[in-house]
């Protein structure tokens, strides 16, 4: 998500960044990489922009308000220094977005963050990542099935619900959370380190600690690395599906593809693969696990997985 984003920093609790991100986890990542200040930078706002040098008009704007907000400095050979650091409230930066998206009618493009968001903001490698280093992989909506604007409800009192915005934030009374920093708001309890939010919060009736254990398990973990023991190949026949039948989209019942071999499905004519045929229907960029969003007569081509595995 292309966004203009405000970030505090309690090393100089009266400066704030504005600056523009692509990936604004990424961005918070490499800033929070540096040994050179000795707190870490956290989120407090964020404004999804199309253009990629939207940040250049805010700083515009505060600097016709107030030239001196933002950080200039003289350098020995004359030039000067221009930062994206203003002195200003953090506040006062996020009713100037506001007023900008009010204006421009794209209020729901700006988001503010709860503080319970930002108490660990480190760099977490990706799942792959952590499974090469024998690490454990972090919890991810998509990789289970749940998109962004798919609601999610509380375990303990169903009524509660909050809506996803990507692979691992959710939106709960226009405050955008981790899901363990919402398990947590909800409990009250004041810290989340030991309060695991996939097992507080369900989606379609299952809990999504159980589905994210279902996804881990399809990933291999039956199959320890450091063994023989090779994972079994998927195939159609394995499931008793055979060539020429129908796979039902699962977000959508409407869109059905038809079988063609043990591993390839056509969809409009043309070929794919399962996990590339989900992948292009949920619009993303990275590969998803197919067996996830497919189902054959009524059950999800993942289950059929698992009990081929038993």
């Amino acid at each position: 998500m292309r966004c203009i984003y405000i970030l505090t920093n309690k090393s100089f609790p009266d400066w704030i960044k504005i600056g523009y991100a692509s990936d604004v986890d990424k961005r918070l990542c490499e800033l929070n990489r540096s040994e050179c200040t000795p707190f870490a930078f956290h989120l407090y706002a964020t404004y999804e922009v199309e253009s990629k040098l939207s940040d250049k008009n805010i700083h515009r704007i505060i600097d016709r308000l107030n030239h001196t907000l933002r950080s200039r400095e003289k350098l020995e050979n004359g030039k000067e220094r221009v930062r994206e650091f203003f002195n200003m409230s953090p506040e006062d930066a996020y009713q100037i977005l506001s007023d900008i998206a009010a204006l421009n009618d794209c209020s729901h493009k700006l988001k503010r963050y709860s503080e319970n968001t930002n108490m660990v903001p480190y760099c977490k490698k990706s799942n792959s990542e952590r499974k090469c280093e024998g690490g454990r992989p972090t919890f991810s909506f998509s990789e289970c099935g749940i998109s962004p604007g798919d609601e999610i409800s509380f375990r303990e009192d169903l009524s509660i619900k909050c809506t996803v915005v990507d692979d691992r934030k959710v939106l709960y009374q226009g405050v955008t959370y981790y899901l363990s920093a919402l398990a947590c708001k909800l409990l009250g309890n004041k810290s989340y380190h030991n309060v695991s939010g996939p097992k507080w919060f369900m989606y379609n009736g299952k809990r999504l600690n159980d589905l994210w254990a279902r996804v881990k398990n399809s990933n291999g973990a039956e199959f320890p690395l450091d063994t023989n023991k090779r994972r079994p190949s998927f195939s159609f026949e394995q499931f008793g599906i055979k060539a020429g039948e129908l796979l039902t989209f699962t977000k959508d019942p409407s869109v059905t593809c038809v079988v063609i071999d043990g591993r390839k499905v056509k969809y409009q004519d043309q070929i794919y693969s399962i996990s590339g045929l989900a992948t292009k229907l949920l619009g993303k960029t990275r590969s998803v696990n197919g067996l996830l969003y497919f189902s054959h007569n009524g059950k999800v081509l993942l289950d059929l997985w698992k009990d081929t595995l038993c």
